[in-house]
């Protein structure tokens, strides 16, 4: 379960602006997308600090946020966020 007291960090993936839009209807605090490339405009992603890999995400302390793999899909049959 995420901790609403802790913002987040979203490792990128496929359709990790999915997973954003899902975390901001919840009203979670996103500090960073962690992703190779930097998100480009129009993308949501892209009004977040970028940071280029797992690495970067050490300048803030473990216990001030918390890590989300921004990943999923939808299917014909269902729908899964992860």
């Amino acid at each position: 379960m995420i901790n609403k007291l802790k913002p987040l960090i979203i490792i990128g993936g496929g359709h990790t602006s999915v997973s954003l839009d899902i975390l901001l209807q919840q009203n979670v605090e996103i500090l960073a997308v962690i992703s190779p490339e930097k998100p480009e405009q129009p993308s949501a992603l892209a009004n977040y600090q970028h940071l280029r890999n797992d690495d970067d995400s050490l300048r803030y302390r473990p216990e001030d946020i918390e890590l989300i793999k921004g990943i999923g899909f939808i299917s014909a049959s269902k729908k899964v966020i992860a």
